[in-house]
Formats: C-alpha cells, structure tokens, sequence
C-alpha cells in the first residue's frame, strides 16, 4: 500500500501543475472579465491593487487563529485532553470523516469552539490515530 501510494503522490508532483497556476489562470480570467464588462485595463489594475491591501487585515485575523488554535492545542493541559479524547475507540472509516468534521464544524460532539483550535484537533487526533495503527 505505501509503494502504491509513493507512486500516486509522485505521479501527482510530476503532472498536476501548482496552485500558483490555477491563481494565475483565474486572475487572468477575472481581469479579462472585467476588461470585457468596460473597464479600462488602468481601472482594473488598479482595483487589483486596492483589493489587495484591503485583503490584508483579513489576512492578518486569519493567521492570529490559527496561531492562536495551535498555541492552544499544543499547551499542556489542552494537549493532555486532546490526547485522552483521541484515545476513545473510534472505527478507521468513521474517524477519518470525523476527521474533517472535527476541524470545520464549531462545537460538535468532540469538536471545539473554534474553527482555529479545531484544525489543530483534527491533526492532534490524526497524528494520534496514525501512532496506534
């Protein structure tokens, strides 16, 4: 199963391009949308650059999340928690769409009430779960 996987992941690197072209490709496509709606190629290149640094306190609340969520997670007592809750016997299949429940979902059955903290409880339980089998 490992072979089989390193074979897929190497198939994926070697033939999938990187996300930074399907960024450029949409960015490309929204411009030119834009062009074709009537505005002026300065106009447009101009509102790419506004937006831009409009997205950056967004951007700054986002990071301190998940900063926040993983210092958090990997304190002492919130890590001895994680680490007992990762411990209740859970199926393979279920956990693993837990999983992703867990880290998107506030507040569920053993979630968390944030989305920051609970990204980091869905690693802390995937690396857990990963240690026992």
């Amino acid at each position: 199963m490992a072979r089989f996987s390193r074979a897929l992941v190497s198939f994926a690197e070697r033939w999938f391009p990187d996300a930074y072209v399907f960024v450029l490709i949409a960015v490309i496509a929204v411009a030119a949308g834009a062009i074709l709606h009537g505005g002026s190629p300065l106009a447009v290149s101009r509102a790419f650059g506004d937006g831009f640094w409009n997205l950056i306190p967004f951007t700054m609340q986002m990071a301190l999340v998940a900063i926040g969520g993983y210092v958090v997670a990997m304190s002492p007592p919130v890590a001895a928690l994680l680490a007992r809750l990762a411990r209740v016997p859970v199926p393979t299949a279920r956990m693993d769409s837990r999983l992703g429940m867990d880290a998107y979902l506030p507040v569920n059955g053993r979630g968390s009430a944030n989305w920051g903290a609970g990204c980091m409880n869905a690693e802390h339980r995937r690396n857990e779960r990963d240690d026992r089998y």
